[in-house]
């Protein structure tokens, strides 16, 4: 019993051969790791087909003349090889996200045979950068590293990315105070007024959208209903 190929996605035959003088028209029967295959298989004369084979179909195949299945044949293994799948990328950090933090960013897959070579990349508008190699990469966050970013993994057979992942620091302002009670704060950006964050101490915000507009568009503004103070 021999298969034709081992590729998923493609026709793979198993057929089953026997020196022993047969009556006309026998039936088969064949065995995934022992147990009985459903009809779900199709089969004609001696051969069994899977088209396409997948992934699932790995195992050990036999096969037996029907009112003979106690002689049934060796097992033959299918190895059914298959490009990545399931590709994914998770993000570990200590925390939310500052400037100067160590983010990791780890790519796994399902194939057969393994990854032999991870490529990750940062998308910059319509291009995408190449920004390292290897199962995991580290970086330190900067406006610079702050982005979207995912990974290729290729093997033998083929080659499939990951979904984006962002990767967005922030940094935090504090408006300090002398006076607290019976005051209200405003924060400002470009005249613009944070309402969400109104009467908030501290306004956090993206180091990616810090990097656009610059620090010096950034202010709080006190009032305690006499006079605004900045």
């Amino acid at each position: 019993m021999t298969p034709d190929t081992d590729i998923e996605g493609e026709r793979v035959t198993l057929t089953c051969n026997t020196t022993c003088s047969l009556r006309n028209n026998p039936t088969f029967i064949w065995y995934k790791n022992g147990q009985p295959l459903t009809s779900n298989h199709t089969t004609r004369d001696n051969k069994l087909q899977l088209n396409p084979v997948s992934s699932e179909d790995s195992g050990n195949y036999s096969c037996a003349v029907r009112g003979h299945e106690s002689l049934s044949s060796t097992a033959v293994f299918l190895h059914v090889r298959y490009k990545p799948k399931n590709v994914s990328v998770s993000i570990s950090s200590s925390g939310d996200m500052g400037e100067g933090d160590t983010v990791i960013l780890t790519c796994s897959s399902d194939a057969n045979p393994p990854v032999h070579n991870y490529t990750w990349y940062m998308k910059t508008g319509a291009e995408s950068l190449v920004r390292g190699t290897g199962e995991s990469i580290s970086f330190n966050v900067t406006s610079d590293t702050s982005g979207l970013y995912y990974c290729q993994a290729q093997n033998e057979v083929g080659s499939q990315t990951s979904t984006e992942v962002a990767v967005q620091g922030s940094e935090c302002f504090l408006c300090f105070l002398q006076k607290v009670s019976k005051i209200s704060l405003l924060w400002l950006l470009l005249q613009f007024i944070f309402t969400k964050v109104k009467y908030s101490m501290v306004l956090c915000f993206a180091l990616i959208k810090i990097y656009i507009f610059g620090l010096d568009h950034f202010c709080c503004l006190a009032h305690n209903n006499v006079v605004p103070v900045r």
